[in-house]
């Protein structure tokens, strides 16, 4: 399977979308996001870092709004999504469990000190109240 993982912030998102193909645009809120599943690419994914991060494959899109928790650091944050994706990709995690886990992992590693990872309470409790 292949997967696109994207960090950027949405202003950021649309001219990397341009040039990698079809793209169309989708409101949420009060910002414009752009969603693309082009040359084989099963799901893109957009991190957005403190507003969230969006998931889509062909037929879906979701989105996960980001929380408001205490930051102690942001290192690994990337890396434990990343992780997260993974698993849930071997694990065959639908498209909004996926989005619910990596978001709860890289929220949980922020509220980490240092490069440690999040704690699997505070991912289950995220997790519970969607992400």
């Amino acid at each position: 399977m292949k997967i696109a993982i994207m960090g950027a912030m949405p202003e950021e998102v649309a001219p990397i979308l341009k040039k990698l193909g079809s793209y169309k645009t989708t409101r949420y809120a009060d910002n414009e996001y752009y969603e693309a599943v082009y040359n084989g690419v099963e799901i893109v994914v957009v991190s957005l870092g403190a507003q969230g991060s969006i998931y889509v494959t062909q037929d879906k899109t979701h989105k996960i709004e980001g929380k408001k928790v205490d930051v102690k650091s942001t290192v690994g944050a990337g890396d434990s999504m990343v992780a997260a994706l993974a698993i849930a990709l071997d694990e065959n995690y639908t498209i909004e469990n996926m989005a619910k886990f990596a978001s709860a992992v890289s929220t949980a590693s922020i509220m980490s000190e240092g490069s440690q990872p999040g704690d699997i309470k505070i991912i289950e409790e995220l997790m519970n109240n969607g992400g």
